[in-house]
């Protein structure tokens, strides 16, 4: 049975209430979303726990955080996790459905840990099956939703399964979204890539940088890479 909260260092995560729990997509996907310039206002596309928002808020001190999420419970929980955190003042939960989003402004950096499982069985929670399977947000109605919601120079990070990545790039291409970076991620040297952190914009012109990260380099040691980056946000990192 999962924990029911993930202490960082400066934030404490609880998810008795949400259907997906702290996991290592939302952990990179956290600290890997960057945009040309130091983002003013974020957007995090189906919040979750707030994870993801969370890291983000403490990454960029200045930046304005608006996190979106449909279902209701999700939403009082990452409510209250923005709440206990040093960030509430930056972090603003809303509950709606992110293709009836309609904010005043749009966003240098959006960042979202999509449900990805399409053709897989439901799960027979209904909670569990909307965060995992593409039944309340498909990936066009993401892009779709992104491009609207994105500033002109803004970029857009998602973490997805290394296999769906193509699909994706479809879905953003239609909406005059390319990718233009691509850190492919590796448990370990010689595992094959199972996950993908992608950034898009509208730039048509730049060139994709490709990366790839490990996070361990053998059994429960991390790479000097991955610990960098995560050094800030783990209890056990001195």
């Amino acid at each position: 049975m999962s924990n029911n909260y993930f202490r960082f260092k400066q934030f404490t995560v609880w998810q008795e209430k949400t259907a997906m729990k702290v996991g290592t997509d939302g952990v990179l996907l956290g600290v890997l979303a960057h945009c040309a310039s130091t983002p003013k206002r974020v957007l995090d596309i189906g919040t979750g726990t707030g994870l993801v928002a969370l890291i983000v808020a403490q990454r960029f001190t200045e930046a304005l955080v608006d996190a979106v999420e449909i279902d209701a419970q999700a939403s009082v929980q990452a409510t209250e996790n923005v709440a206990a955190s040093p960030f509430a003042d930056r972090i603003n939960v809303i509950n709606t459905d992110i293709c009836a989003f309609r904010p005043p402004t749009k966003y240098d950096l959006i960042v979202c840990n999509p449900p990805y499982f399409v053709n897989s069985l439901l799960n027979p929670d209904p909670q569990r099956a909307q965060a995992r399977h593409t039944i309340a947000l498909t990936f066009s109605q993401l892009a779709c939703s992104a491009a609207k919601l994105l500033n002109p120079s803004g970029e857009f990070a998602v973490v997805l399964p290394a296999d769906m990545l193509g699909e994706f790039v479809k879905c953003c291409l239609s909406e005059d979204l390319h990718m233009v970076s691509q850190v492919s991620i590796k448990t370990t040297p010689r595992k094959p890539s199972k996950r993908v952190v992608a950034h898009f914009s509208f730039d048509k012109n730049k060139k994709t940088e490709v990366e790839t990260l490990v996070i361990e380099s053998s059994p429960m040691v991390y790479t000097p890479e991955f610990d960098n980056l995560i050094h800030d946000f783990y209890l056990d990192r001195q």
